[in-house]
């Protein structure tokens, strides 16, 4: 049985009904990938090739189109629980005439807020309506995932050039595999979503709703690449820190060493244990070579400072 079915009148009241149903007005049936039983219904509904392409397992967003209907196939920001917003969901879509059918392999919350709408007797009134409005319901969520990434960005690069030490440099890469994974599937959206808005036969206020949110699609690629290119930026700024410190620090071990040095030779020069070595006779030997060694590395410093060595 599929997810949910309905037929809408010419007023758009929407009702409940069975797949098998006699149709009256526009019909939409949401269906899941793995229902053994979408194959058997859609062979009666759509041409194979248009079921081939609603039963692929990877997709990417595009527009295809197979005996006077379309195959739309784009992706929708994932909301499941315990799951990665960038882990975009399938939706494939197959329209001919007064007929929309749905189907999905994950939960998709887009067509949930459609449900939520026939629930309550209301939904557009024709069937590329229909899909145009599930359409926006997918690109406003893209949007707002989008905005919400650029926020993000936005923290990490405040927090970063006020105190880099202190900054969320886990993460950056999580942001930057997010940015990919979205504008992976939302470039070719927006091309399949203009394609779309193009198809002949479309009324135009569908048009009109179509090209909306191939514009929004469009712009939420700007907005990633955008933020593709700061997270970039950001990293690079990070490993020049991380450069930064490291020399200076190896700097620092190089004054030291060079400070020691005169002060190592020393002490293994007077360390070895060989006849005539001056002073085994003195009480004062050892304080004496002391104080010449402080005296020597404080005159290697000196010279180190005069030459601005550091």
């Amino acid at each position: 049985m599929p997810v949910a079915a309905y037929d809408i009148d010419a007023e758009g009241k929407s009702r409940p009904i069975a797949p098998d149903d006699p149709q009256t007005g526009t019909r939409w049936v949401h269906w899941d990938r793995n229902d053994p039983e979408l194959a058997p219904w859609a062979r009666q509904h759509m041409p194979e090739q248009a079921l081939q392409a609603l039963l692929e397992t990877e997709t990417r967003p595009r527009l295809l189109s197979f005996d006077g209907g379309l195959v739309l196939i784009l992706r929708g920001v994932n909301l499941n629980p315990g799951q990665m917003a960038d882990d975009m969901v399938s939706l494939r879509m197959w329209l001919r005439g007064d007929l929309l059918v749905t189907c999905r392999i994950r939960k998709v919350f887009a067509i949930d807020a459609i449900r939520a709408e026939a629930d309550q007797g209301q939904l557009p009134a024709t069937a590329p309506a229909l899909m145009a409005r599930i359409v926006y319901e997918l690109s406003q969520r893209i949007e707002r995932e989008t905005e919400d990434l650029e926020d993000r960005v936005d923290d990490i690069e405040e927090l970063m050039f006020e105190d880099p030490s202190h900054a969320d440099l886990e993460a950056l890469p999580r942001l930057r595999r997010a940015v990919i994974r979205l504008r992976r599937f939302v470039v070719p959206q927006a091309a399949a979503l203009g394609a779309a808005a193009a198809y002949p036969g479309l009324t135009e206020p569908v048009r009109h709703s179509l090209r909306d949110s191939a514009d929004e699609a469009a712009r939420a690629v700007e907005l990633l690449d955008a933020a593709r290119d700061r997270l970039a930026s950001a990293a690079e700024h990070v490993e020049l820190n991380r450069a930064s410190e490291l020399g200076r620090n190896s700097y620092v071990l190089s004054v030291v060493a060079a400070i020691f040095l005169p002060l190592g030779f020393l002490t293994g020069l007077f360390g070895v244990n060989v006849a005539g070595m001056p002073g085994t006779g003195e009480p004062m030997a050892f304080w004496m070579l002391t104080a010449g060694m402080v005296a020597v590395g404080v005159v290697v410093a000196l010279v180190l400072r005069w030459l601005r060595l550091y």
